[in-house]
């Protein structure tokens, strides 16, 4: 750590040594700053620099409040050794916070003509100096940079100064005004409560607004506020902001780091829900060729715009795997249409999974809030759409499940970019989606799988008839023929298949079925008389699909009609 001699204005390196008593400044950067090589060799040029007379102030201020060291992040931090910077930016926030006070130099806060001048001593007795306003703080850009929310934070003691360096209050003085703009909490600022008594998701909040040069400092700059370390790697551009919140999960259990939204509000999901509650408010995919899927992960803290002040589930289980993020916690299993599961029409392609994050007590009735999952693998899950949803305590008791590890997948299925496989039943067809197979392929809200290999593969769906209680059917597709199956003659094969999933090639489904035997497009239920019929199709315009319906017999297998 290099500081400087007030008193010589020169560097002096504390690397081995006990760092003595020092202050510490903290300001905006401008195009004339000081770097170390050229404050240790200075010149006339050096001294005309604004920076050079940021530095001087800083080391005067330090000197009347009898500090005999000063530390300035422009001239003592060797920005030409990685080395050096690396362990600067992951020690910065200890240095702030070990300083015996903060000069905050606001250079676009105008001064008032009774602001104090003359002493500048940081004294919080005095009642002589010009407190700043709101509405004068809210317009300075300091409260809009990356790197200065922790150097409002870490330090003990912030004195507040403009333009012309008149003293204009302490962080204490200002609390009130600094956490309306900034939306930290007064015990936060006071020191009264550690950040790690905060939620993830609220510490991110406070960054939401505040902006960074360099892409990569938007994390790095908060390496302090979640007390973790990691090397810097200038050029990996968002993927250190995926870096910062990976290094968090591995010491922090906090659930609400899954609980970003650039919506600054949560979308409510009743029990039994209203008729018009449909997929647009479940699951938020859109109906061009975007992705339909998200990173379980922000990609910066921008998107954690929704409140949390709300008590935060906590998971037993937190790792980071190449398959996503493990962890282990109960999902809430819900229809977006608000059913029980009893004898339930729309769950094939409206059965959602609610990840839940925190609680929250409005009045007399208990909420709960969460984000949205598809299931995309038996273990593995996907955030499907952008928005918080709230649940009302009934759906929750309803659909809470045993808990269990699962992966929160961090790399979207890049399903709009592959050809995919449609299913389509043809209306007036009585059917309910059970299963479909491979079901990390399946889209459950578009009702398609996407095929990454052209049509070099196999799919398998399970049918139900709504509206009594029955045997169903499997629709079988293999490169382009179609296999109606019944689940009582092909019962074990069918079970084989749905358990193995994306694991079998349809090389493996020839070993397992004799294709001679199987019904190719259509097979005929006798004791509800029709004859389940599935089509592959393929055009220009429409891509792929399969299509299902049914067909009415006679008694004797003859149709009665198309």
């Amino acid at each position: 750590m290099w500081l400087i001699n007030v008193e010589t204005m020169q560097l002096e390196d504390f690397t081995v040594r006990p760092a003595p008593e020092y202050a510490i400044l903290s300001h905006t950067w401008s195009e004339e700053e000081v770097s170390l090589q050229e404050f240790t060799c200075q010149n006339a040029d050096t001294a005309k620099k604004e920076g050079f007379a940021k530095i001087v102030r800083t080391c005067s201020l330090a000197a009347e409040n009898h500090i005999k060291y000063a530390w300035v992040d422009t001239c003592c931090i060797d920005k030409s050794s990685s080395a050096d910077l690396t362990e600067a930016i992951n020690s910065m926030f200890q240095w702030y916070k070990n300083a015996v006070v903060c000069y905050a130099y606001l250079s676009d806060l105008s001064p008032r003509q009774d602001a104090v001048t003359g002493d500048q001593k940081v004294d919080v007795s005095r009642q002589d100096y010009s407190l700043a306003s709101r509405n004068e703080l809210q317009g300075c850009k300091w409260f809009t940079r990356g790197w200065t929310l922790q150097e409002l934070i870490a330090p003990k003691i912030v004195g507040f100064y403009d333009e012309t360096w008149a003293f204009r209050g302490t962080k204490d003085d200002l609390a009130e005004p600094i956490e309306s703009i900034t939306h930290i909490d007064n015990a936060i600022l006071r020191g009264y409560k550690k950040l790690a008594d905060r939620a993830i998701a609220m510490r991110m909040a406070w960054a939401s607004k505040r902006k960074t040069t360099r892409v990569e400092d938007v994390a790095y700059c908060l390496l302090g506020i979640f007390d973790v370390n990691m090397p810097l790697l200038y050029g990996e551009g968002n993927k250190a902001f995926t870096r910062l919140q990976e290094e968090i999960i591995k010491s922090n259990s906090d659930l609400s780091i899954f609980g970003w939204s650039p919506e600054e509000r949560l979308i409510s999901f009743s029990y039994p829900a209203l008729s018009n509650v449909g997929c647009e408010v479940g699951c938020g995919h859109r109906d061009d060729n975007g992705d339909d899927f998200y990173s379980i992960l922000a990609t910066s803290p921008s998107e954690f715009l929704t409140p949390h002040s709300y008590n935060i589930v906590q998971s037993v289980e937190h790792s980071v795997t190449n398959r996503g993020i493990k962890i282990y916690c109960s999902l809430l299993e819900i229809c977006l249409r608000g059913c029980n599961f009893v004898h339930c029409k729309c769950c094939g392609d409206n059965r959602k999974y609610v990840l839940v994050i925190g609680s929250v007590r409005l009045g007399f009735v208990g909420k709960y809030w969460g984000v949205v999952l598809d299931k995309i693998s038996p273990d593995a899950f996907i955030r499907s759409g952008k928005h918080l949803i709230y649940i009302e305590r009934d759906a929750f008791v309803a659909g809470q499940a045993t808990p269990r590890a699962i992966y929160l997948l961090t790399q979207a299925p890049k399903s709009a970019r592959h050809a995919t496989l449609s299913l389509v039943i043809r209306e007036g067809s009585d059917f309910i989606i059970q299963s479909t197979a491979p079901a990390e392929k399946w889209n459950s809200c578009k009702r398609y799988w996407y095929m990454e290999g052209g049509f070099a593969m196999w799919c398998m769906v399970s049918l139900k008839f709504g509206n009594v209680a029955g045997h169903g059917v499997s629709i079988l597709v293999i490169l382009h023929h179609v296999y109606v199956l019944d689940p009582r003659v092909y019962g074990a094969e069918i079970r084989l298949i749905s358990q193995a999933g994306s694991n079998l090639d349809w090389g493996d489904i020839g070993e397992i079925f004799d294709f001679e035997s199987l019904h190719r497009g259509g097979l005929k239920v006798m004791d509800r008389k029709l004859e389940v019929v599935a089509e592959f199709r393929s055009s220009l315009s429409e891509g792929y699909a399969l299509e299902v319906w049914t067909e009415d017999i006679e008694s004797d297998g003859r149709p009665a009609r198309a």
